[in-house]
């Protein structure tokens, strides 16, 4: 054979691993880009400032990687982060296809219950471990305390009404059919 190569991506990412590059690399180039597009949007410096909303990206970013334990926070929390999102975009593609029609996304009820989700998959998603920090029993303990509040919530606003044929019970599976259908 005149051309004779091993392609193991695993190598490479082993080499990378090796060479710094997902604690400097990847990191610096995340925040430098975060921080840039933030200045620019919000154009703290002012218009056409692109020279010192780069500046001042580029010594954040030279900040970040200089502590390790900030990096060694981020390289622990996107991957989860990014689980969840992978997870999310296919519960939407779920939802999307059950409702036939071009989806635009949640509204009313169901974009409150959604947020809500998002903001506890972030909370998971930087503390993973947060049960370890409890016995089994007071986990068990608090969480069927939530269920049934949870629950218990759930009952009294479906049930509630404030006029007759007007109840909660109506009022959230209109929201639900508002959620999926074009307005």
């Amino acid at each position: 054979m005149l051309f004779q190569t091993s392609l193991n991506f695993r190598e490479y990412i082993t080499y990378l691993q090796q060479v710094g590059a997902y604690d400097v690399v990847l990191p610096f180039l995340l925040v430098f880009a975060i921080v840039f597009a933030a200045l620019e949007k919000t154009a703290i410096f002012g218009k056409d400032k692109s020279n010192v909303n780069m500046v001042v990206s580029l010594v954040i970013g030279l900040l970040l990687v200089a502590q390790q334990t900030v990096v060694a926070t981020i390289n622990n929390f996107l991957p989860q982060v990014s689980l969840y999102l992978v997870v999310a975009l296919a519960g939407l593609l779920l939802v999307a296809t059950i409702a036939g029609k071009e989806f635009k996304g949640l509204t009313g009820a169901w974009l409150g219950v959604a947020c809500v989700i998002a903001i506890g998959a972030l909370v998971l998603a930087f503390n993973p471990n947060w049960s370890s920090y409890l016995a089994d029993y007071d986990r068990d303990f608090l969480i069927g305390i939530g269920l049934v509040v949870g629950f218990v919530i759930l009952i009294v606003w479906l049930f509630s009404s404030k006029k007759e044929g007007d109840g909660g019970v109506m009022k959230f599976l209109k929201s639900f059919d508002a959620g999926l259908r074009d307005k």
